[in-house]
């Protein structure tokens, strides 16, 4: 799952010194800028009145692998399945015991 693009380098791809420099130092990536083709369409914006409230956490988690990923991913197979799932349970394994998710 990608969080951070960096759309300067229009492929959408945020490069690992990117990352680090963010997460470690806490910085923005160098020449970060937003995408550079708009965004197609008008009014795009789509509500979704079933996801969960910021303040519950777990939900938020559980929302994303429930709902998220299977929209993005419909149906994966060999090995992209094997990842999405190896991938999952280490994103929720990572949070399940620092917020007392069930």
């Amino acid at each position: 799952m990608i969080f951070f693009i960096d759309g300067s380098l229009n492929n959408h791809r945020l490069t690992t010194d990117g990352a680090r420099r963010f997460f470690e130092l806490q910085y923005m990536p160098a020449n970060f800028h937003r995408q550079l083709a708009p965004v197609n369409f008008i009014n795009n914006y789509k509500e979704l009145p079933n996801t969960p409230a910021l303040s519950n956490f777990c939900s938020i988690c559980k929302d994303i692998v429930l709902h998220i990923v299977p929209a993005l991913y419909p149906h994966p197979t060999n090995d992209l399945k094997k990842a999405l799932n190896k991938n999952l349970n280490f994103f929720f394994s990572s949070i399940v015991i620092e917020y007392d998710c069930k």
